[in-house]
């Protein structure tokens, strides 16, 4: 994935998340649910740029890391999509009691942060090479800006 597109991901997750807080302890019932909309379509952009732009920039690489990255993905967007429909079935309509909700949020929260982690290290461990590329105009820089000539004459 380009910069670009891992920082509109990660801006998302943000935004998806504190949404979601800002909905839970929300005002009245019209405002809760507008926040929940706000994090709902954050959700749905981190889908198109893990979904497309992701599947797109793994398409060139091995088998190995296709399959690692659609797990992986798959894994992380299932997890995130339980966790918009624990926020609205617990704190927006209140169908959940606040035991199963601190229940609910525990097993999430070792899913996405603890197994998600584990099998990322166990993965990497096991694949033979991989390359990071950052693309994106930070990452080449702007023409010839930024580049060290070495042994060139002061002033050319």
């Amino acid at each position: 994935m380009n910069g670009a597109s891992l920082l509109v991901s990660i801006a998302a997750n943000l935004v998806m998340v504190v949404t979601g807080a800002i909905s839970a302890y929300g005002g009245p019932t019209g405002r809760k649910w507008a926040w929940y909309t706000i994090s709902c379509l954050a959700y749905l952009t981190i889908v198109y740029q893990i979904g497309f732009n992701g599947r797109r920039a793994v398409a060139s690489k091995d088998n190995r890391t296709k399959t690692l990255f659609g797990s992986l993905s798959g894994v992380a967007l299932v997890v995130w999509l339980v966790y918009l429909i624990i926020w609205a079935a617990s704190s927006n309509a209140r169908r959940m009691s606040i035991d199963a909700e601190v229940v609910t949020y525990a097993i999430l929260d070792m899913l996405l942060q603890g197994l998600f982690g584990y099998w990322l290290l166990i993965s990497h461990d096991s694949m033979s090479a991989y390359s990071l590329n950052m693309g994106g105009f930070w990452a080449r820089g702007v023409g010839t800006e930024g580049n060290i000539r070495i042994g060139d004459e002061e002033g050319s």
